[in-house]
């Protein structure tokens, strides 16, 4: 299980001095062989480079843009471009970048860090959508945005969502099933866990029934009977357990 913990660091400009890494510029050409791309060790055609090669492939959770160790969230962006701009807004700090934290709960120890640059135009857009919503007289009134993204899935005015609908994007878990039959499954599983819990029980009633025939067998120095029906053997074998048959008769 992960969690995030958003913009919980902000670099000042003012009086901060910040080194930049170097860059410099490489032919390929010029690079010796084992370093080169010619050396078939460092080709994409070695399958061990290949994306073909699920240890590559973004199929790989380790490599997937759902793990956050690749990168940050849309939606914990957005949640850190908007402190920026609340800070520059309402207090005298004046943050250029956010960093967002990425922790393990199974590990503390591990911790990914991203860096988020100001965007003074998100709060702008923000803010006209803030006020359209509040001078709205009615939900209805508020268009959707129209922006597809992975939190679609989640949000609870998909329903109303144009975009949405026109991309069929369908509830989070659902299957892209409508709500009859959904509901109709809900009923199949519900009757499932009473045939699931049935028949617990009857091994269980099962097992107890057993073990007293063969307690009473044993006690009466039995080892078959056979009347109304039924014959009932006790077998005793030298290296396990007696063993109960029953059977018609």
């Amino acid at each position: 299980m992960s969690f995030a913990l958003l913009a919980v660091a902000f670099s000042v400009v003012a009086g901060a001095a910040f080194a930049d890494l170097s860059i410099t510029l490489v032919d390929e050409a010029r690079l010796p062989y084992e370093l080169s791309p010619s050396n078939y060790d460092n080709s994409p055609s070695n399958y061990d480079n290949s994306v073909s090669n699920y240890d590559n492939s973004p199929s790989n959770y380790d490599n997937s843009e759902s793990n956050y160790d690749n990168g940050p969230s849309e939606m914990h962006v957005h949640q850190a471009e908007l402190n920026i701009e609340l800070f520059h807004e309402t207090t005298v700090h004046r943050p250029e970048d956010a960093i967002i934290v990425y922790g393990l709960a199974e590990d503390y120890g591990r911790l990914t860090l991203h860096r988020v640059e100001r965007r003074p135009a998100i709060f702008i857009e923000a803010l006209g959508k803030a006020a359209a919503a509040f001078d709205a007289d009615s939900a209805a009134a508020v268009t959707a945005e129209g922006v597809v993204t992975r939190q679609c899935v989640i949000c609870p005015y998909r329903s109303r969502c144009a975009a949405a609908q026109t991309h069929a994007i369908p509830a989070a878990g659902t299957g892209g099933l409508d709500q009859a039959t959904l509901r109709s499954i809900d009923r199949l599983i519900v009757a499932r866990q009473r045939a699931v819990e049935a028949e617990e029980e009857a091994v269980r009633a099962r097992a107890e029934t057993e073990a007293e025939i063969i307690e009473t067998l044993t006690n009466g120095g039995a080892s078959k009977i056979k009347r109304n029906g039924y014959a009932v053997q006790l077998k005793r074998p030298a290296d396990g357990l007696a063993v109960l048959e029953i059977r018609s008769a």
